[in-house]
């Protein structure tokens, strides 16, 4: 099952020759299940607002996302 969340990401001071390693290890440390798309969308402030395509292995299985851009 593919779920699509917005999800905030604080970008932790990262200049942009960095940006996709800490993204990657963003997904890596706070998401499970497999990114297979993501695309930032916003920056507010120093945090980065991404939508992202999350394959999970079963539907019943709770994804987590480090809370969304709402909580």
């Amino acid at each position: 099952m593919v779920v699509s969340k917005r999800i905030k990401i604080p970008r932790d001071g990262v200049d942009s020759t960095q940006l996709l390693e800490h993204l990657l290890e963003y997904f890596s440390n706070t998401l499970t299940g497999e990114v297979l798309r993501f695309a930032i969308v916003e920056v507010i402030g120093e945090d980065l607002i991404v939508d992202a395509s999350i394959m999970v292995k079963d539907a019943r299985t709770k994804i987590k996302t480090g809370g969304g851009i709402h909580g």
